[in-house]
């Protein structure tokens, strides 16, 4: 509830307005990623997820505090606005920079970094203290259930870890090959700290623990038994744990194997520690292993978005080669789908859908002809080509923040009825690439009916039209919105509301949902114009929670925003 003042806020001036739905979308967004960043640290380790709960009680009764005693409110512009650009250890400082910013008494510094608020005003005042107080109970609740389970001391993903390393040390070398080491890599310090007592009672004096910069002695110490470029080698340490503070600069080619504890979502940061053992430098071994846990399934519905599926597929496509074939970039798949993708043939993969043919298409035109992609920027903006075609007629495509493509079929006189269409449907009429196509003159007919098309369709302000696709899955969203006012209020969440809100907007004004999404969307008519039933209401949920899973949560709009900006 520290994250979305806005919602409670509710003065009748702002509702409605756009800067009162930009804060609340982005208040959302913020409140979106603190969650994924805590259950981020449940997928790491129970250690690190337990310092982040006690963390954000602590934060929370400290709000709560502050506004016992305070009528202002002020939630950090940093925080809402930089939550794409920071990674997590960085938010982390800023929530604690903010807080710590709450005592200040400088009202003009406050209002030109950040947005106040008078709490007194709030339409849902109380409503506001019961959600944070309903927060930090939670917060009290959680760690005594990892209390009472005992699970940062049982922690059964440690205990599996440290069974592996085992193995991996007890088996013996091949050929002529020095016994393997060991490195496991963990995004947190908090991880780090949490499987340091666990290994170092296993393993005993064996683990080499990095947690902060290392001086001279330490670091000379850690290449000596790692870098086998080393003059003066030691063999003191099998078993190197540390976060990706080490995961660039350092040669670790003594070690054969790789362990991702937890895998960040950053593909450079993977393929930095993957590159500490995969030195040119000097081969030690024939074979290079690297051993993922990957997360729970339940756990990747909450901390995978639409642009994190994406960078997992170019981040397996550098590791495999640029043909291997493993991810749609539309799918979100499942941990265990992942682990079998990552086992299988490249070869078997699905078929690649819309989106990444057109990018396979483009990439292929850069490759075969270089000299048109460089030649892009020289074209005029109104450009009109000609091309054979089974069917007479004209394509006009328009790029005025969205793509707008209408096809006109012209009969023997001349007539013609434009029609918005997606660009998908008409992509194969347009594309040349199979073969080299000389273009063709344009013809009388031709300027006669780009003539036509101008000045009857252009003027009508055709570009507010959507298409029937886009028509039937706008419709839908309304009536469930309008549903949702006096059916049975309490059935969407108020994320959902948003997360409709946003679909709205786009298919106004940005069109950059899939035509596959806008069915699946026009499709939800058949369960919430049902009778609403519990198992409907479910239902429902369901499928819009699923849906904005995929699309990346409330956020992707936003993202899209800037995108164009």
């Amino acid at each position: 509830a520290i994250y979305k003042p806005e919602e409670y806020e509710g003065s009748a001036a702002k509702i409605g307005s756009s800067e009162h739905g930009f804060s609340l979308m982005s208040q959302q967004n913020l409140s979106d990623f603190i969650r994924r960043l805590v259950v981020k640290r449940f997928e790491s380790s129970f250690g690190a997820f337990e310092k982040s709960i006690r963390s954000f009680k602590r934060i929370t009764e400290q709000v709560e505090g502050f506004l016992g005693k305070s009528d202002t409110y002020v939630l950090d512009r940093k925080l809402v606005e930089k939550i794409y650009e920071l990674d997590e250890e960085e938010i982390e400082k800023e929530i604690n920079d903010w807080i710590e910013s709450l005592d200040e008494h400088d009202e003009k510094k406050k209002l030109r970094k950040n947005k106040v608020y008078k709490v007194n005003n709030f339409k849902r005042k109380k409503d506001f203290f019961e959600a944070i107080r309903s927060d930090i109970l939670l917060f009290e609740e959680i760690l005594e259930e990892l209390e009472d389970l005992k699970l940062t001391e049982n922690d059964p993903k440690a205990i599996t870890l440290a069974e592996k390393v085992k193995g991996i040390l007890n088996k013996t070398p091949e050929g002529e090959e020095p016994q393997r080491k060991v490195i496991i890599f963990s995004e947190y310090i908090a991880t780090v700290e949490h499987l340091e007592k666990k290994l170092e009672r296993e393993f005993g004096n064996s683990v080499f623990v990095v947690k902060k910069p290392l001086g001279k002695k330490k670091l000379e110490e850690l290449n000596a038994n790692f870098d086998a470029t080393y003059k003066e080698p030691a063999n003191d340490f099998n078993i190197l744990l540390c976060s990706d503070r080490m995961s660039e600069g350092f040669n670790f080619n003594r070690a054969g194997i790789v362990i991702n504890y937890d895998i960040p979502w950053n593909p450079v940061r993977v393929i930095q520690r993957v590159g500490r053992i995969n030195r040119i430098s000097k081969k030690v071994f024939d074979k290079l292993y690297i051993a993922n846990f990957f997360p729970t399934e339940k756990g990747a519905m909450y901390v995978r978005s639409r642009e994190i599926a994406s960078q997992k597929m170019f981040l397996i496509h550098k590791v495999l080669g640029e043909d291997s074939k493993i991810f749609n970039a539309d799918e979100i798949p499942t941990a265990s789908n992942l682990y079998t993708k990552v086992q299988r043939n490249p070869e078997d993969a699905e078929v690649l859908n819309f989106y990444n043919n057109m990018l396979v298409k483009y990439e292929k035109l850069k490759e075969e002809h270089p000299q048109l992609i460089a030649g892009l920027n020289k074209f005029p903006k109104k450009l009109k080509t000609c091309k054979v075609h089974e069917n007479n007629e004209l394509f006009v495509f328009i790029k005025k923040d969205r793509l707008y493509a209408y096809r006109i079929p012209l009969d023997e006189n001349g007539t013609f009825k434009a029609k918005l269409v997606d660009f998908e449907d008409v992509e194969p009429d347009i594309c040349c690439l199979e073969k080299a196509e000389k273009p063709l003159p344009l013809s009388e007919e031709f300027w006669k009916a780009y003539d036509e098309f101008i000045k009857e369709e252009l003027n009508k302000k055709q570009l507010a039209k959507l298409t029937a696709q886009e028509h039937k899955a706008y419709n839908v969203l309304k009536f469930i919105k309008s549903w949702e006012g006096h059916r049975d209020a309490d059935v969407l969440s108020d994320s959902l509301k948003a997360f409709i809100t946003a679909l709205l907007v786009d298919i106004q004004e940005y069109g950059s949902l899939a035509t596959q999404t806008l069915k699946r969307i026009a499709g939800l008519k058949k369960i919430a114009g049902a009778k609403l039933s519990e198992e409907n209401k479910d239902k429902l949920i369901r499928e819009l929670e699923s849906m904005k899973t995929e699309l990346g949560g409330n956020s992707y709009i936003q993202k899209r925003k800037q995108k164009l900006e």
